[in-house]
């Protein structure tokens, strides 16, 4: 699996300029951090570690909740406009984010994040669906791993 996330990730950052990306799967209602790619501001341990600090629960963020009932993309473009940002956001700076789900006999089984740390950026409609095609070109290796 690890193999594919990271083909997955270079060929997402070929379409967007993107340093943070990562994959979570949702288990008991908690995001569970599997793998990210290694950035010299957040290495894939750090990442881990970090993520057991700060335990994302998605009945405790309404955009999780609002994309695990709709099992759709969730783009926030602007951190600052939610009602309730979470912790984790504030602590990394994350000012936009991506977040795509993996669907599995019609339940949102994981997340791709990416993740744009200290700065805003807007995804313009082409790269989603260049993104989105690339993450179901390989979602059968995703959700059978």
């Amino acid at each position: 699996m690890i193999e594919v996330l990271k083909n997955m990730f270079n060929e997402i950052g070929s379409v967007v300029e993107l340093e943070e990306i990562a994959y979570l799967t949702i288990e008991n209602g908690e995001l569970i951090p599997i793998y990210k790619n290694d950035t010299e501001f957040l290495p894939l341990q750090k990442w881990i570690d970090f993520h057991k600090e700060y335990r994302s629960f998605v009945k405790d963020a309404e955009f999780l909740m609002k994309l695990v009932e709709t099992k759709s993309l969730c783009a926030i473009h602007n951190t600052d406009h939610l009602d309730t940002k979470p912790t984790e956001f504030k602590v990394l700076d994350i000012r936009s984010i991506y977040l795509f789900p993996i669907i599995k006999k019609d339940t949102v089984v994981a997340v791709v994040d990416m993740a744009f740390i200290k700065k805003n950026y807007v995804l313009s409609e082409e790269q989603i669906k260049q993104c989105e095609h690339i993450i179901n070109k390989n979602i059968h290796m995703l959700i059978e791993n």
